[in-house]
């Protein structure tokens, strides 16, 4: 944040490393506000429901009773204050050859903002990952699977996973009523009769396939009055896994497109029958 060329210094980094080496970066956004309206307004909020303005990290680590003004003067002039992060780092890293990148946002308060092409997280603190090739470049490191040694075989087998809760998730969205119901509330709360419209079916059977979409977590429930209504737990991250299932099923069909759409080959079928007679 405060370095004069960040991109020269993760390539300095980078330098450092051994092959297979990792990097870490846990960074903030912490004055984009002063040149981006989404931050701003970002600002504003989480001001109103902490009621204040210096409650983050800095407030809790001001030993010295900083006075945060005159650090938002200085960081006017610094090159990452107008930067949304941790996308340019995703980019500077890229950039640099680091391979198998992972971001993690570190916010107690997440904050969402509805835009062209869906809806997009704004973190202010996070961590980003990355790790340097064992390959000749980053590609071969993304197309090549690692082989796994024995030892690593039998930590595999013995490690405690999330099974139950991912197969909880999966047998919640494998009824074609039951997606529709999650995509219908992306864009809001709704009612039991609202749901049973929208999925065309029975209010029984909306409401079983409410019961179940609870249970693997996906969906909650809020009182308004008398009446009860239903929203998603974590719309943001339901949305990603909506979109990724369209995609890796979108590339299924494409992958039976082609092998559909291969001609016979003239010449082979002509050798086969000199083969077989």
């Amino acid at each position: 944040w405060t370095l004069p060329n960040p991109r020269k210094a993760y390539a300095a980094w980078r330098d450092l490393l051994r092959p297979d080496g990792e990097m870490a970066i846990i960074d903030g956004n912490y004055y984009l506000d002063l040149y981006d309206e989404d931050y701003r307004r970002r600002m504003r909020y989480l001001e109103s429901v902490k009621q204040g303005r210096n409650y983050g990290l800095h407030a809790q680590t001001n030993v010295g009773n900083v006075d945060f003004d005159i650090i938002r003067e200085i960081a006017r002039d610094l090159p990452m204050s107008r930067e949304r992060r941790p996308a340019w780092d995703v980019a500077a890293l890229m950039g640099v050859g680091m391979t198998d990148i992972h971001v993690k946002s570190l916010d107690k308060e997440q904050y969402s903002i509805l835009t062209e092409n869906g809806i997009a997280e704004l973190p202010s603190m996070f961590v980003v990952c990355a790790r340097m090739p064992t390959g000749s470049s980053p590609y071969m490191d993304a197309v090549s699977y690692p082989l796994i040694d024995d030892s690593s075989l039998a930590r595999f087998a013995e490690s405690e996973g999330s099974e139950d809760g991912v197969l909880s998730v999966l047998k919640a969205l494998s009824d074609t009523r039951r997606v529709k119901t999650v995509k219908a509330l992306l864009s809001g709360r709704m009612s039991v009769q609202q749901i049973s419209y929208v999925t065309a079916c029975s209010q029984s059977l909306a409401s079983h396939n409410l019961i179940i979409l609870r249970k693997a977590g996906l969906v909650g429930t809020e009182k308004s009055g008398r009446e009860v209504l239903y929203h998603l737990t974590d719309r943001y991250r339901t949305q990603i896994v909506l979109e990724m299932c369209e995609l890796m099923s979108e590339r299924g069909r494409g992958s039976e497109g082609e092998k559909g759409s291969r001609q016979p080959d003239r010449n082979h079928d002509v050798a086969r029958q000199d083969v077989y007679g």
